[in-house]
């Protein structure tokens, strides 16, 4: 219907207005004293007299949404309350409904009127509005059967977190955020880009809508959590401001909104009835150092053509300066063993990932095959020697990298983000609208210099040519008759040899530094309008797009590196940071030596990647009422869709493969710790039929005063895919209302996930995994972890994941207590056909399981270690099949011969050699549970003279999880993991007096076990049992694990809202917000991650205590 004509607003005028009005009962238009009545734009509120009648005062001029409740009754909004600056509006009367049928709804449901089309009491009834809710298409007074929970902006505003992401991350039912802005692998999607978990059933399972619609998915296909390559949306191209509230739907949804919301979905949903303008900026200081940022607005909504149109804008800037792990005392080093509780505070632990690829090389000579190092042989800091003595994590002599030195845990980042929404009265029953909306993100990230890596085949071999002044096997050091060189410095008897290089990372050229430009493209346009007989239509067409660059600035090229360690003269490659010299009869290091930059330049070069992905949508709906006799109806909504999706990966030439007239491998690429990767482009056509019903089956007519009201909820949603075929997604749903306080639902659906683009047309590919620890070879050879192959390609013949979901719960209001509400909500997903592929670290710890179980079975068989086979490189190999390793070499068997004599019989190790590659196929191989509880309790007290107080509290709590193999009967626990905490609770206490506000906020999240941190049977009870080791069932077996602490922490606000009666009237409509984030400055838990903690679960306390001014004034 088309809107009155709004009268003009001086947003600028200094004087408030008022709003006065009255409230009856719906059933016997009875006074109803003690409703709430708040302002939501601003926080501000009053109750209802003795009479039923409120006043507002000093209301700063604008439009404006109150929201209404009371115990017993509806929550009921009344939207675009114009209010005029020394006017008073005065609304007429409205009941306020019990029961959600005809005008009464149920207390538990929210009821909306606008303020533009109120009319006289007797017609009060007709004026709530009916409105879509998240989960269902459907217009409708009241809830549904969903589980929803919905986050007001008031609310939002008071917590600490300043971008999106972080802001989801405070909701207990996100359990973390597994892809997120501190990756820094090649093959990841690096910079500002976030995405969330719901219910840690992954990133994957979890629908981003904006106002119910989709949105575009980043990209760059990351490896997901479950080692699965993903393309998830990147939450932080949403908006930070302008939004009214965010829904979050627990359980299923593909019958309303296709595939991916197995999980459930989050929802944006901007506040597209603002009128007046709004600015604010937030600046927030860490104590801390490091991860300063500043964030602006601007918000803008009027109404144009005589109250025919109507348009909201919101700009959001942010930046925000890097946070490094070397800024953190707890992440400063990579080697964490020093804060491990034994028996894992030793070098060379899961607690010390410092890695061997470091300032020092590794070689070989000439064609031996025996490894030699250039390394301090005494205390950390002397002269480095040639030797073949290997290093030891425990030999003090500072062998080992530090790479958290020059990583980022927060990149430097510059975001923007613009969101328009317009409407438009065609007639009085046609409207346009439309969104327009973008997001631009430069992020630059850094890492450690480049690793080398060329022992185990990641990178093609490079070697010093024999005539390379800084070879000290070559041609200036070495001659046949030990004749001096030219210059008269002296060469010793020998042949001279060329020098392999195996290891070194490439420090000259400093920390890889790595900037990402990322944009994000949105556009909507439909029209809605009315039927006959009070059906409603829509239909619109949505384009999105996002592109992203990634480019790191001073990669290797392999090729180059070559070249330049071929070299005769001044400008050959020295990969020691040291010249040589003969002295007393041998080759020794004489002085610090730096690679000019001129000799850099030779080897250094751009490294260029491009993601572009887009989603383009075309829908429509209808939706209504159908009568089913004896004056009962039936809601109906139908619609159909068609979308296009598509997914290009594209690398630059020799970086994704080398071009074939370059003269080097074409199935190869030319840049070190990079992998071989042909470019994707890929697209799929969906088409969707579904509709959607709510069935009265028990009516408030059939029976008395106080009747239950019971509703069956029928969905249905059809998908027909061009790559992979059909689905159908059924849901059924019950609500039972049993009076006004007590509402009682369940609902059981089925979803799917569709095998994303990337996933099914990937190329066959070689990808670089770095952090990997070959665990059985480790605690024989000291190596830290290194780089490993990876072999996997898309696979075309995956089929959909598909999961069933099940929810019961209730919302009630307790009796006796006034304002206290209590949602419980019980669910569970058992998922099939998962498609699985385990990590690297995971095949390797699986590897290293197994050839432990064999070898414990052949000694206990009373076979000799030096007799026991493993079949290293050959097709009888013990371990895990997917791993492919090397023959055993003389250096393999040297390195555990000294080993196994140092050690008693039963701990010796038979020899093994080195991992070649792994390979991870991707398959519908699995099959997966999750169940948990969630709670909610909301508390309202008025306590005069005091002002107002609540408490809200949210806890996520998991029952299980877990996936498992299908033709394995091992489970595969998710539950008490990084991204599956037992236990996710927020709580916020809250008061408010007059402008005044100050807010609490707790979260807690419970302990939970580090996969790569484990001990034996034999320890665990030597120790005495420690409560940071936690015995479980993983896989069939017990396996004892380091327990990462649980956290409590808290952040907190102080507010004044200024108004007209305040001493400067400059001041009026402005807001001053304190806000310190994690206010007792707690760490994050150590774990054995490289950074020493989680990202996933903890980047909240990562900066530290941190402090926030957030300004803001709306006129």
């Amino acid at each position: 219907m088309r809107a009155q004509q709004s009268p003009v607003i001086d947003g600028s005028s200094r004087m408030g207005g008022e709003v006065s009005g009255a409230f009856l009962g719906a059933r016997d238009d009875g006074v109803v004293p003690k409703l709430r009545v708040r302002v939501v734009e601003t926080g501000a509120e009053v109750m209802t007299g003795e009479t039923g009648e409120f006043l507002l005062t000093d209301v700063p001029p604008g439009v404006y949404t109150l929201r209404v409740s009371g115990v017993g009754y509806a929550e009921v909004e009344v939207t675009d309350v114009v209010v005029l600056p020394g006017e008073r509006r005065t609304l007429i009367p409205q009941r306020v409904p019990t029961f959600r049928r005809h005008g009464d709804v149920s207390t538990l449901s929210l009821v909306t009127i606008n303020a533009q089309r109120l009319r006289g009491m007797d017609e009060a009834m007709e004026t709530f509005e009916r409105a879509t809710v998240t989960g269902s298409h459907l217009k409708r007074i009241g809830s549904s059967a969903f589980s929803l929970h919905r986050i007001e902006r008031v609310e939002l505003e008071q917590r600490s977190a300043i971008t999106p992401a972080l802001l989801l991350a405070t909701v207990p039912e996100v359990t973390g955020l597994p892809l997120n802005v501190s990756s820094v692998a090649g093959t990841s999607a690096r910079g500002d880009n976030m995405a969330i978990s719901l219910r840690g059933l992954g990133s994957g399972n979890t629908l981003m809508l904006l106002n119910g619609r989709r949105l575009v998915a980043h990209p760059i296909a990351p490896i997901d959590e479950y080692s699965v390559p993903t393309l998830t949306v990147n939450v932080n191209q949403l908006p930070m401001h302008g939004f009214g509230e965010i829904d979050i739907l627990r359980g299923g949804a593909s019958s309303t909104y296709g595939f991916d919301a197995v999980a459930g979905l989050v929802d944006y949903r901007m506040n597209t009835a603002f009128r007046g303008e709004e600015l604010g900026i937030q600046i927030g200081v860490p104590e801390a150092g490091g991860g300063e940022d500043i964030a602006t607005h601007w918000m803008h909504g009027r109404d144009f053509a005589d109250g025919r149109g109507r348009w909201v804008m919101v700009l959001d800037a942010y930046r925000r300066e890097p946070i490094f792990l070397r800024d953190r005392d707890y992440a400063a080093q990579a080697d964490q063993s020093d804060r491990a509780p034994p028996p894992f505070n030793v070098a060379g632990s899961a607690f010390d990932d410092a890695t061997r690829t470091g300032y020092y090389p590794s070689f070989r000579v000439g064609a031996s095959n025996h490894t030699q190092y250039f390394r301090p042989l005494a205390d950390a800091g002397t002269v480095p020697q040639i030797t073949g003595i290997r290093p030891t994590p425990d030999d003090g002599t500072n062998y080992f990298f530090n790479v958290n030195d020059y990583q980022t845990a927060f990149p430097e980042t510059d975001r923007f983000n613009l969101f328009n929404s317009f409407e438009y009265d065609l007639t009085d029953q046609v409207t346009a609208f439309g969104e327009l909306a973008g997001y631009k993100a430069i992020s630059a990230v850094e890492r450690q210099p480049i690793p080398y890596s060329g022992a185990n085949g990641v990178d093609r071999p490079v070697e010093l040519a024999v005539d390379n002044p800084f070879n000290p096997f070559g041609s200036r050091y070495y001659e046949t008759s030990g004749q001096p060189n030219a210059d008269g410095t002296s060469r010793l008897v020998g042949t001279p040899q060329p020098l392999h290089l195996l290891t070194q990372a490439v420090v000259d050229a400093g920390a890889e530094h790595i900037d990402i430009n990322s944009q994000v493209f949105r556009a909507l346009a439909g029209l809605r309008g009315d039927l006959s007989s009070g059906w409603t239509w829509e239909t619109g067409l949505l384009f999105s797009a996002a592109r992203t660059a990634d480019r790191s600035v001073n990669q290797v090229r392999e090729s180059l590196l070559q070249a330049a360690t071929q070299r005769t003269d001044a400008t050959a490659y020295n990969p020691f940071g040291y010249t040589f010299k003969v002295e007393n009869g041998a080759v020794v290091a004489d002085q610090p030596y730096t690679n000019p930059a001129a000799v850099m330049d030779t080897i250094l070069s751009p490294f260029l990647r491009k993601g572009h992905s887009s989603l383009a949508i075309v829908d429509a709906r209808a939706t209504g009422d159908v009568a089913l006799g004896r004056d009962r109806t039936m809601g109906l909504a139908v619609g159909a869709e068609f979308r296009v999706e598509s997914y290009e990966d594209w690398r630059m030439p020799f970086a994704g493969l080398n071009p074939v007239d370059s003269g080097l491998d074409p199935n190869d690429n030319d840049f070190i710790q990079a992998s071989p990767t042909a470019d994707t482009k890929a697209h799929r056509n969906v088409q969707a039929l579904y509709a959607e019903t709510v069935i009265p089956l028990i009516e408030r007519d059939a029976i008395n005063e106080a009747p239950p009201l019971v509703e069956l909820a029928l969905a249905a949603r059809y998908e027909r895919h061009d790559d992979f075929g059909d689905e159908l997604a059924p849901r059924f749903g019950l609500s039972w209302w049993c009076g006004s306080k007590l509402q009682v639902h369940a609902s059981l659906d089925r979803s799917f996930r569709a095998p994303n683009l990337a996933l099914l047309h990937a190329v066959p590919k070689v990808r670089v995994q770095t952090g990997v620890s070959d665990d059985y070879r480790r605690a024989v050879t000291g190596e830290g972890t290194g780089s490993v192959n990876l072999l996997y390609g898309g696979n075309s013949g995956l089929q959909p994941e598909e999961a069933t979901g099940i929810n019961v719960g209730f919302i009630a209001e307790l009796p006796g207590l006034e304002d206290l509400t209590l949602k419980v909500d019980y669910w569970s997903t058992e998922q099939t056909n998962v498609i699985g592929s385990d990590s690297g670290p995971e095949v390797v710890l699986n590897d290293t399981r197994l050839l432990n179980e064999y070898v414990q079975t052949q000694l206990a068989a009373g076979v000799p270690a030096a007799q026991i086979h493993l079949g290293s490189g050959t097709a009888a190999y013990r371990g895990d099949a997917r791993v492919v390793r090397r023959p055993v070499s003389a250096q393999d068997r040297t390195i555990f011969d000294q080993y196994n004599a140092a050690v008693d019989p039963a701990d010796q190790r038979p020899v093994i050699g080195v991992i070649d590659w792994i390979e991870r196929p991707f398959t519908n191989n699995r099959s997966g549970f999750a169940s948990g509880v969630d709670v909610g309790l909301d508390y309202q007290l008025a306590a005069p003279g005091w002002g107002r107080f609540s408490l809200s509290t949210n806890a996520a709590y998991s029952i299980s999880s877990y996936l498992q193999e299908d033709e394995d009967l091992y489970r595969d626990h998710r539950r008490d993991e990084e991204g599956g905490q037992r236990l996710r609770l927020t709580s916020t206490l809250g008061w408010q007096r007059g402008g005044w506000r100050a807010t609490l906020i707790g979260y807690y999240i419970s302990s939970y076990q580090d996969r790569s941190a484990t001990t034996t049977e034999e320890v665990y009870e030597a120790l005495g049992r420690p409560g940071y080791i936690r015995p479980s069932i993983d896989q069939g077996r017990t396996v004892y694990r380091y327990v990462v602490d649980a956290t409590l922490s808290f952040d907190c606000a102080l507010s004044y809202q200024f108004s007209h009666a305040d001493i400067s009237a400059w001041w009026a409509g402005t807001t001053l917000r304190l806000k310190v984030a994690n206010l007792t400055d707690q760490d994050p838990p150590l774990t054995s991650a490289t950074r020493g903690f989680s990202m996933n679960a903890h980047a909240r306390l990562v900066a530290g205590r941190t402090w926030a001014l957030d300004i803001t004034r709306r006129f």
